[in-house]
C-alpha cells in the first residue's frame, strides 16, 4: 500500500491468545520472554501507540494490525473468525479505524494441498461475509486474508486472497497473491495475475 507508512497514528495488537494471559508489559523495561515462541507470544497482549484524537477526515486513518498463531484444522474457520470478532472489538473501543490480520488468518497458514482445498471459500462464503457483517457492524475496515477457492477459466483454483472490506461492510476486492514463494505456497496455490489495488476508507486512499 503506497501510503501505508504515512500514517500517523498506528496501533500494533500481538494477540496470540483468545484467552487474557495478563497485562500488557510497561513501557519502562523490555517483556519478558518465555522459552519457546509460543510461551512469549502469550506474554505480549498488546501495544498501542497512538495520539489522543482520530486524524481529520482524509488525512490520515487509526490502522490496527493484528498478529498472532491462527488455529489450523478441523473447525479453525470458526475459531479464527470468532477470534476476528474478539479483536475487532477490542480495536474498536481504541479507535481502529482499518484493522489488518495476518496472511492465510481464516484458515492458519499451515496447510497441506489437501487441505488448502478443504478449507478453502468463495469471496462470498460464510468467512469473508461475516467478516463483511462485523465491520458494518462496528464502522471498521477490515483486510482479512483467507483461502479463496474461484471458478476460472481452467477450472477450480484455489488462492492465497486476501479480503479488502471497508467500513461499511462491502467486499472492495479480493486480492489474489501473485507472488507464492517455493515448496508449500506454489503446492497448495494458483498465482494471482492482477496487482494490488488502491481503494478509500474512511474517505483515505491506501
Amino acid at each position: 500500500m503506497r501510503k501505508i507508512f504515512s500514517f500517523s497514528l498506528l496501533i500494533l495488537f500481538v494477540l496470540a491468545s483468545s484467552v487474557w494471559a495478563g497485562p500488557p508489559c510497561p513501557d519502562c523495561c523490555s517483556p519478558e520472554y518465555g522459552n519457546t515462541v509460543m510461551d512469549s507470544y502469550r506474554k505480549l497482549m498488546f501495544k498501542d501507540s497512538v495520539y489522543g484524537e482520530l486524524p481529520e477526515a482524509g488525512k490520515g486513518i487509526r490502522l490496527g494490525v493484528y498478529q498472532a498463531q491462527a488455529d489450523c484444522g478441523p473447525g479453525a474457520s470458526v475459531k479464527n473468525m470468532d477470534r476476528l470478532e474478539k479483536v475487532a472489538g477490542l480495536a474498536k473501543k481504541r479507535g481502529v479505524q482499518l484493522l489488518s490480520f495476518p496472511e492465510l488468518y481464516v484458515t492458519g497458514y499451515t496447510l497441506s494441498p489437501e487441505q488448502a482445498k478443504k478449507v478453502a471459500e468463495f469471496k462470498d462464503g460464510p468467512s469473508i461475509s461475516r467478516a463483511c457483517a462485523i465491520a458494518k457492524k462496528l464502522n471498521m475496515a477490515l483486510i482479512v486474508p483467507y483461502a479463496e477457492k474461484a471458478k476460472t477459466k481452467v477450472g477450480m483454483q484455489y488462492f492465497d486472497s486476501i479480503a479488502i472490506i471497508n467500513e461499511h461492510g462491502e467486499l472492495l476486492d479480493s486480492y489474489r497473491k501473485v507472488q507464492l514463494y517455493a515448496g508449500q505456497e506454489r503446492a497448495n496455490w494458483a498465482f494471482g495475475d492482477t496487482p494490488p489495488k488502491m481503494f478509500k476508507v474512511f474517505r483515505w486512499e491506501c
